[in-house]
């Protein structure tokens, strides 16, 4: 199913003056074409990142743009709780959480709590955060959150014995089982948010096989060498695989409860809808994804009421 706004281009994008968003990963790869994007359009962003230094050398190169660089560190849950308790200790009012750093290719490892770390990363501090962030983004002007999942997931699998992977690991299977997580845990929060009438909007995007610094990523450089080259061969520049991600960020009709897409290879600019595979869209592995995420996290989600009451 194609989205009816098929032809979408950054051109499109509405004016962002006034509107505040948090981007994670934002000062390389998509995170850093969404932040320019957004900027460009006179929206504020706060540039999430690991490494503020690397942000602020970004940000001496936009002097036009209104750029707030704040440490996060997805991987560690204490640096997500610091991060939300700086916003809110700031009196930052937010429209758009776009959730899209990510980590790939990693040998196993675990995060500070103890969590297999591509699990940690790309799913629990994006729910954590979330989570945190929901009754701020609820006062926000057309608020919404946008997650940033990959094709990856059609082969990922929870299974909620072995999560943290300890009995056959691969980083593939670490990846795809993250990638499932952020495809479920999109439209679950779609669906309680609007199951409690809240004004918050769950977007999910995928960017395709995007030239970011992931595909140089690998646990050995003959790997990374190769997977880069194959990936150069068959990958898009970064700004068209940010397309889908600007589009649900910003476009008053940007669909919720699907996937969007940059479409084929072939087809770089034409926005689409990707069907989804049917263990994506399992209510009963969504609730205990959910219910599990919250018992990782230590932190109760508030979706299941309305964040403005």
């Amino acid at each position: 199913m194609e989205v009816a706004v098929q032809n979408w281009t950054v051109a499109d994008m509405p004016d962002q003056t006034g509107r505040t968003a948090v981007v994670t990963g934002a000062s390389s790869g998509l995170g850093l074409a969404v932040t320019k994007a957004l900027a460009a359009r006179g929206a504020r962003v706060i540039m999430a990142v690991r490494n503020p230094a690397k942000a602020e050398r970004i940000r001496a190169q936009l002097p036009d743009a209104n750029l707030v660089i704040r440490e996060l560190d997805l991987s560690n849950l204490d640096s997500v709780h610091a991060f939300a308790a700086d916003v809110m200790a700031r009196g930052d009012q937010l429209d758009v959480l776009v959730n899209n750093a990510g980590i790939g290719n990693q040998p196993q490892s675990h995060s500070p709590q103890g969590h297999e770390l591509h699990f940690a990363t790309n799913h629990l501090g994006h729910f954590l955060l979330t989570g945190l962030l929901l009754d701020n983004l609820a006062k926000g002007n057309d608020p919404r959150v946008v997650t940033v999942a990959s094709l990856m997931y059609r082969y990922g699998r929870l299974d909620f014995d072995n999560l943290p992977i300890t009995r056959g690991y691969t980083t593939a299977r670490a990846y795809a089982q993250s990638k499932l997580a952020n495809v479920l845990f999109a439209l679950e929060l779609h669906r309680r948010l609007r199951a409690a009438k809240s004004p918050i909007r769950s977007l999910l995007t995928h960017p395709g096989v995007a030239r970011t610094p992931m595909l140089g990523s690998a646990p050995s450089p003959l790997i990374s060498r190769l997977s880069s080259t194959l990936a150069g061969m068959i990958s898009r520049p970064v700004e068209q695989g940010a397309l889908p991600i600007i589009f649900a960020a910003t476009a008053p009709d940007a669909p919720a409860g699907v996937m969007l897409t940059p479409g084929g290879i072939l087809r770089p600019h034409r926005l689409t809808a990707e069907p989804l595979r049917p263990h994506a869209t399992n209510p009963t592995t969504a609730a205990t994804l959910w219910t599990t995420s919250e018992t990782l996290t230590n932190t109760p989600f508030p979706a299941d009421r309305n964040p403005t009451t």
